[in-house]
């Protein structure tokens, strides 16, 4: 990542942790990063994708630690998704929906995140059981992976049910956990 890039999504962080995202502009991220605008748009075509890039980070960093069969079919949960989590609960101008506050970027933010994290998964998952024949399709079994962090993430992000970080760390991890068990299982 080029340091215009790493400037510009330090940028955005601080944004983040004090006003909504539909109330940032590119202009105040260029300013605050001291990029200029050719610069910007040359890493980034709009605001979204510097929420994107930094999802894509965010998700690298989650998956760090699974790098074996025996990480994704550990009882605990990895410490990247505690830490995540902790960082997550702390942003409290992310809590409510995240739809109603990207406003028009909503809806395809939501996908994309969605799409980024299904991405990172798969590339991981690839990597730690590489020629393992699954029961069920690879995509499939990623797309309900991603789809449970993405249902706990929001949970979280809404306070409902109130639980801690580390419990849903663990529940996020278990059930995850349970589907790679049974695909692999299922696939002997």
């Amino acid at each position: 990542m080029s340091t215009s890039e790493t400037k510009i999504i330090q940028a955005f962080k601080r944004q983040l942790g004090i006003n909504h995202y539909s109330q940032i502009t590119a202009s105040e991220l260029m300013s605050q990063a001291k990029v200029s605008r050719s610069t910007f748009y040359r890493h980034f075509g709009a605001k979204l994708d510097v929420l994107l890039r930094l999802h894509e980070l965010a998700f690298h960093g989650l998956l760090k630690e699974l790098k074996q069969p025996q990480d994704w079919h550990a009882i605990t949960p990895p410490e990247s998704l505690v830490t995540l989590l902790k960082r997550f609960e702390g942003q409290r101008i992310l809590h409510g929906s995240m739809t109603s506050q990207m406003g028009a970027d909503g809806d395809l933010a939501h996908r994309r995140i969605q799409s980024s994290l299904e991405h990172v998964l798969q590339h991981r998952l690839e990597q730690c059981f590489e020629h393992h024949q699954w029961a069920v399709s690879l995509e499939l079994l990623v797309h309900s992976i991603g789809g449970l962090y993405m249902t706990h993430l929001s949970l979280l992000r809404q306070k409902k049910p109130h639980q801690s970080a580390e419990h849903a760390a663990q529940i996020i991890h278990r059930h995850t956990r349970a589907l790679v068990l049974d695909a692999a299982l299922a696939s002997k």
